[in-house]
């Protein structure tokens, strides 16, 4: 994995202000490390070699205190700088892979582990703070720093120079070399992290029917297995930094070590002078200083690059081909030929179909069929394999995404809703309704919300695990909400899957009452009533891969 991902430019643009703002960063510091070193060798030279009294170096003393002063201020400022661009870059990042996620639509979220997704967003997503407070300043300074500093050693010292050209590259060759090491033990933490993740929030979400099974305490022995997982390995990787850092330290105190007897010698010699060799002294740990630090923060930089390729990774999945064609109204809808295969395993095949305006068309057909599939195609969630789908003559794939948006309401098997107020979720349709028009929704859902007893504060029922509403009511309030949307088409998965019959047939009949309208109304659906009402059915049949 690369020090810098150049997919971090791509979808971030902090990041180029960030490394702007480190290198005037580090060229400031290199200077202020020059003149701090002469500073503090013309002292000590005067001092012990010229017998001159401290107080008479008092200018030179105020002028190393504002120096100490001005490199604090700069390193916090770095420090700064790096919050603010981990702050944006994260931001950015999380709003791209969320409008993204959003484009790819019901389809791909479905077939992903929701707790992947998440987790890459939130938690994962944070180890960027250590890759540019700690890695990526340090990277920076480890290019300016060693190269400033033996440029300007040439012109004080050639042997010195000499020295440090060559134990230089010594410190990078090793970090290569340990590198790649540690990045296998990266990625097998991270796999177990990931794991450890998911059985938390898949415990949890299905602790009451492991409760109901008399399975809970059965899996502590999960719990102990993951969990000592990633404690094995999170300790390898701690043991492998501990030791790369041990052996970068060596290689740097022995670097120092031969330049520090190289001065002394000609020092005693009387072939070098004292100041020259003070200023070697005191800078020599600094060339070296930068490429320590970096094999030590290398850990974090692999953990925020590893978080980033998991949202780069969502962020290349390609979305269904769409054009920018704008539709004023939708009369019919038509299938042609199509087909559709997830991997090697065919779902639809040549499938031939017509949803027209003021009709309630019934998609019906055995479980697994491609029901829910042929909705994701009609909503353009989802592309064909071949063939096309065409509204009002002009395929799908040509219509703009926004404008087809604008006229399909959808409602799926598994509705959501936030955790805010009936109110607040129906307003998610229509902001501009008035509480008549949400509340006649309702009632034409067959969801009474002024005189259902379990609805106790109408429109203002918070919507939690606390509310009370029945898996019915919320399928109910779901229905009311899609109605509220001013849609010429709507594709309803399942409607009354959870509903008695007398609420059935009160849904149906609002829905009919669209169709008559001039709406194009599809239901996808199993049950006779829903059938026995429709104008038009379409049997969806198994197609055997």
């Amino acid at each position: 994995m690369r020090p810098i991902s150049p997919k971090l430019f791509a979808y971030t643009t902090s990041i180029r202000k960030f490394i702007i703002a480190s290198v005037v960063v580090g060229l400031c510091l290199t200077s202020l490390l020059v003149v701090q070193a002469n500073i503090i060798a013309h002292l000590i030279t005067d001092v012990f070699q010229k017998n001159i009294s401290l107080s008479v170096c008092k200018d030179s003393l105020i002028f190393l205190g504002i120096v100490f002063t001005l490199r604090a201020g700069i390193n916090w400022l770095q420090d700064v700088i790096a919050d603010i661009a981990s702050t944006r870059t994260k931001s950015q990042l999380r709003k791209a892979t969320l409008n993204h996620i959003a484009q790819l639509g019901p389809a791909w979220t479905t077939s992903q582990s929701t707790n992947n997704v998440v987790n890459a967003l939130t938690t994962n997503l944070d180890a960027l703070d250590s890759y540019f407070s700690r890695y990526l300043p340090q990277l920076i300074l480890s290019v300016l720093v060693p190269t400033s500093l033996v440029i300007y050693f040439f012109t004080v010292d050639t042997l010195s120079t000499v020295i440090v050209v060559v134990t230089v590259p010594l410190i990078p060759f090793f970090m290569v070399l340990i590198g790649k090491f540690t990045q296998i033990k990266i990625d097998d933490q991270w796999e177990s992290m990931s794991r450890l993740t998911a059985f938390y929030s898949d415990l949890l979400r299905g602790l009451a029917t492991l409760k109901n099974f008399n399975k809970a305490k059965q899996q502590k022995t999960l719990v102990k297995r993951f969990g000592d997982d990633y404690r094995k390995k999170t300790l390898n990787v701690l043991r492998i930094s501990f030791l790369s850092s041990l052996t970068l330290e060596l290689i740097a105190t022995l670097s120092v070590a031969l330049v520090a007897v190289s001065i002394g010698l000609r020092l005693i010699s009387g072939q070098f002078h004292l100041v020259d060799g003070l200023i070697i002294l005191i800078l020599a740990p600094e060339v070296y200083s930068p490429l320590r630090l970096l094999g030590t923060h290398f850990h974090a930089a692999q953990d925020g690059l590893k978080a980033a390729e998991e949202l780069f990774s969502i962020l290349e999945t390609p979305l269904p081909s769409r054009g920018n064609r704008q539709i004023q109204r939708i009369n019919v809808i038509r299938c042609k030929n199509i087909s559709f295969n997830y991997g090697s395993r065919d779902i639809l095949s040549q499938f031939n179909a017509e949803f027209r305006s003021g009709m309630l068309t019934v998609v019906c057909g055995p479980s697994g069929s491609g029901k829910s599939t042929l909705a994701n195609l009609l909503l353009g969630y989802l592309s064909p394999t071949s063939g096309e789908v065409l509204v009002d003559e002009i395929p799908l794939s040509d219509v703009d995404s926004k404008s087809w948006n604008l006229h399909v309401g959808y409602l799926p098997q598994t509705t959501w809703f936030s955790q805010s107020t009936i109110r607040e979720t129906l307003q998610l349709a229509n902001a501009q309704a008035t509480d008549i028009e949400m509340i006649s929704a309702c009632v034409r859902a067959g969801l009474d919300v002024r005189n259902d007893q379990s609805i106790v504060n109408g429109l203002d029922t918070p919507l939690n695990r606390q509310s009370g509403l029945s898996s019915g009511q919320r399928r109910r309030l779901a229905c009311a909400r899609l109605l509220l949307q001013d849609s010429d088409v709507f594709v309803l998965d399942e409607p009354t899957a959870t509903l008695d019959s007398v609420t059935e047939q009160r849904i149906l009949t609002t829905f009919k009452e669209l169709a008559e309208q001039g709406k194009i109304v599809i239901i996808i659906s199993h049950r006779p009533a829903v059938i026995n009402a429709a104008d038009s059915a379409i049997l969806v049949e198994s197609v055997m891969a």
